[in-house]
């Protein structure tokens, strides 16, 4: 857990200390089924359970096969990805979320082979870190059995 104090004068919380300030929605992020030297991109959305504003930040993931940007627009309608901020990251030193509000994150997949890929999304708030799952498992080979083999009557010596 991260000291409040330092980071806001918002010291009180609805939210209890064992839950995360922000819910993100899909817990897990998943790819399947992936082609080398293309990119995958999946949206990952947080929503703001406190009765105040939060601010919310996604630390670079520490794998050069994903890059996570943070979104602007309503859920529903079309997205556009966010401008830098005064670190000249986008993302960087971006304002607060209000309460019952999402903010969506795009995070890109650029695979180099089909061999399986993972990475932990690590979430800062102004109270907790936590991670977001990233798991990516490329074609596997598969065997497909039927579920019985009939053979016909032979002759054994």
């Amino acid at each position: 857990f991260l000291n409040m104090c330092d980071y806001t004068h918002q010291v009180v919380s609805k939210v209890d200390v064992d839950e995360p300030l922000f819910q993100p929605f899909p817990p897990k992020i998943e790819y399947h089924k992936y082609e080398p030297f293309r990119t995958y991109e999946a949206l990952l959305w947080f929503r703001n359970n406190d009765y105040v504003p939060r601010r919310i930040k996604i630390e670079d993931p520490k794998n050069r096969h994903f890059t996570v940007r943070r979104m602007r627009g309503k859920k529903g309608e079309r997205l556009v990805e966010e401008k830098g901020g005064p670190g000249g990251r986008p993302g960087d030193g971006v304002g607060k979320i209000a309460p019952g509000m999402e903010v969506a994150f795009k995070v890109v997949f650029a695979p180099s082979d089909k061999g399986d890929y993972a990475v932990d999304l690590v979430v800062a708030t102004e109270r907790e870190k936590f991670i977001v799952p990233v798991r990516c498992a490329g074609n596997k080979p598969a065997l497909d059995f039927p579920d019985s083999v009939d053979f016909d009557p032979t002759p054994v010596k």
